[in-house]
């Protein structure tokens, strides 16, 4: 079982078409719960940033608060569907690896 952390979900860098290739290419893949919450944490924070301007955590609790989370739903549909259709298994603890 390979264990995908939230390196490969939530960053895109010069290793990014790589880590794709490696997630297609596996089958018997994991993730946790806290990678998940890491990821859907770190993207509504940059979401919050580049498509509303809004830096500090108060004001994105706020905006959310009031206004729901449409303005991250596309990137966090697709990080559901990643996990999909790659059929990752969602493990609640690292600790279920052993």
């Amino acid at each position: 079982m390979k264990f995908v952390d939230s390196n490969v979900f939530a960053y895109k860098s010069e290793y990014t078409e790589e880590a794709a290739r490696l997630l297609v290419e596996h089958e018997d893949l994991a993730t946790s719960v806290r990678v998940i919450d890491e990821v859907v944490f770190l993207s509504i924070r940059r979401l919050a940033l580049e498509r509303l301007g809004l830096r500090r955590l108060d004001k994105i609790k706020a905006y959310i608060s009031k206004h729901g989370l449409n303005f991250a739903m596309d990137k966090l549909s697709m990080l559901r569907d990643v996990i999909t259709e790659l059929d990752i298994m969602v493990l609640k603890d690292t600790a279920d690896l052993e």
